[in-house]
């Protein structure tokens, strides 16, 4: 029905999982009035998940195939902290992502990685726009999806990148010029970051690192 169906989560909670999978209709959604963690995995298998102005810790891994409204997105073993996960985590989903803000310019404000695990944190969803991103501890891995940024990323924590482990790239957005422009990429095993300085009209630039190059005359 259309009636509004909303289960609010108004108080800090910590969950080990949690699926979400509201039936059809309109106004059905959860809604996170209150920072929220999610120690295992997070599933929206259906109908809407908004976070509000509020961070959701998570644990395990993502997958959204419904929407999610997000504000911060964090890697994190514990809520509330910035302990880092010690298993690999992906990032997945064929639904909508949106950036909780009314007039968004991004599908989600801030994200953040810290991982430790080998395999890190693995992005398998194309073209996601995030305002912010924080590297703090591990990888991001593209594979075959590019991730865009509207703002400079911050420095990397120590042994933390985006790792262009295929045919992604980072793609910076809306560079202005007269500024150096760092690209904190490198391979699945190794940190190897670019500098851009820009000194023309603001514009979008990619990047990627690859262990070998082919050149394609000599193909």
């Amino acid at each position: 029905g259309g009636n509004p169906k909303v289960f609010s989560l108004q108080y800090v909670v910590s969950f080990g999982s949690l699926v979400v999978d509201n039936p059809g209709g309109t106004n059905r959604v959860v809604t996170q009035t209150a920072y929220c963690g999610v120690m295992s995995n997070l599933n929206i298998i259906a109908g809407e998940y908004n976070s509000g102005a509020n961070t959701i810790y998570f644990g395990g891994n993502l997958t959204n195939n419904g929407i999610l409204d997000v504000f911060y997105l964090e890697c994190s073993a514990q809520v509330g902290t910035t302990t880092a996960v010690t298993t690999a985590q992906t990032i997945s989903g064929s639904g909508v992502f949106n950036d909780y803000q009314s007039s968004p310019d991004a599908n989600m404000y801030y994200l953040e990685v810290n991982n430790t695990s080998a395999g890190g944190v693995t992005m398998n969803v194309n073209n996601l726009t995030v305002n912010s991103l924080y590297l703090d501890k591990g990888q991001l891995y593209l594979g075959s999806n590019n991730l865009k940024l509207t703002y400079q990323p911050g420095t990397p924590g120590a042994g933390a990148w985006v790792a262009t482990n295929g045919t992604g790239v980072l793609m910076l957005k809306n560079m202005s010029s007269s500024v150096n422009h760092l690209f904190p990429i490198g391979t699945a095993t190794g940190y190897a970051p670019i500098t851009i300085y820009t000194s023309g009209a603001v514009d979008n630039f990619t990047a990627r690192v690859a262990n070998t190059v082919t050149n394609p005359n000599n193909a």
